[in-house]
């Protein structure tokens, strides 16, 4: 699960809470974005098999640990929340290279829960 976090009104539209750059925190990332949103990401649930839908508890876990890592998120409000699939492989490393089937393709996937920070 991720979320879309927006700056209070007053608030400088373009500061994104003061975050300059992708912060990672204790299980949580926080990625400013030029209209001044944070996004907040992500929650790992390997029993939800293909369910995409978010739940209390993991927008929970996400916003308390989103404030631990940068106090003034605690002003913003909660613009949109998603949850989606993250292909992985077992050792959680990416597949990168040349697919053996064919000459002309090239294979970058399974990023996990990093992918958006690419």
């Amino acid at each position: 699960q991720m979320l879309r976090l927006r700056p209070p009104p007053g608030h400088a539209q373009r500061e994104a809470g003061g975050l300059q750059r992708t912060l990672f925190g204790d299980g949580v990332y926080l990625i400013p974005r030029r209209d001044g949103a944070v996004v907040v990401g992500a929650t790992e649930e390997p029993g939800a098999g293909y369910d995409r839908r978010a739940t209390a508890g993991g927008v929970a876990q996400l916003l308390d640990k989103a404030v631990a890592a940068a106090p003034v998120l605690a002003d913003f409000t909660l613009d949109e929340v998603w949850a989606g699939l993250r292909p992985t492989t077992p050792d959680r490393m990416p597949l990168l290279g040349r697919a053996s089937s064919a000459l002309n393709l090239h294979v970058a996937a399974g990023y996990h829960r990093n992918g958006i920070l690419l």
